[in-house]
Formats: structure tokens, C-alpha cells, sequence
């Protein structure tokens, strides 16, 4: 959307709706938006343009926009139980299964 005039200045067809949000990722004049979809697509787009730049398939339905660290890395989970770890450059970093049942490390956390 426009800033100033609320109109629209873009659009990105999905072939799936999008649940919600957005991450602007604006590094180094990267000027970036991700947005995940229903259709289990996180996908970048040009700020200024809408073009897409590219999009990380996870066969799975995704419903809340990526966290972006400091490091570029986006970070977000799908419906198939996995966490991923995505470079702003669309490869993958790494990926955890949340769902695996028995042995093997599992991640914890902390309430005080």
C-alpha cells in the first residue's frame, strides 16, 4: 500500500490465500517483504515492485509470517510439524522435525 494514499501499489498471486502479516526485511537497502501461504510457499518480494524474487517450498501449509534475525536468517514453522531456518536468499539452512517420536536430542524450554 501507498503510505501516503492507502492505495494499493502491488499484488502477489498465490495459488492459496495468505493467513496474515508480513516481515519487511530492509538491510542494506535489501528492501524485501516475506510472507508465507496457505499453499506452502514462504515467498520474498521486491518492496517497491511486488516482483517476486523467489519462493521456499515446504509442501505445507504455512500461517504467520517468518521472523527475521539480525544474521538474515528467516525462521518460521509449517503444518507439518517442521521448523525451518531460511536464508534470505531462499536456501535452506537448516530444518527440525517437532514432531519425531523417540530418542535424540529435543529441544527445551525455559520457564522461570
Amino acid at each position: 500500500l501507498d503510505a501516503r494514499t492507502g492505495a494499493r501499489r502491488w499484488r502477489v498471486r498465490t495459488t492459496d490465500h495468505v493467513y496474515g502479516g508480513f516481515t519487511l526485511d530492509d538491510a542494506r537497502h535489501n528492501r524485501t517483504v516475506y510472507f508465507a501461504s496457505a499453499d506452502g510457499s514462504l515467498y520474498a518480494a521486491d518492496a517497491a515492485t511486488g516482483a517476486v524474487r523467489w519462493t521456499f517450498d515446504t509442501s505445507s501449509a504455512l500461517r504467520h509470517a517468518p521472523a527475521l534475525s539480525a544474521d538474515g536468517t528467516l525462521y518460521f514453522g509449517a503444518a507439518n510439524g517442521k521448523l525451518y531456518a531460511v536464508w534470505r536468499n531462499g536456501t535452506l539452512r537448516w530444518s527440525f522435525d517437532t514432531t519425531r517420536d523417540g530418542g535424540g536430542p529435543r529441544p527445551h524450554c525455559y520457564d522461570p
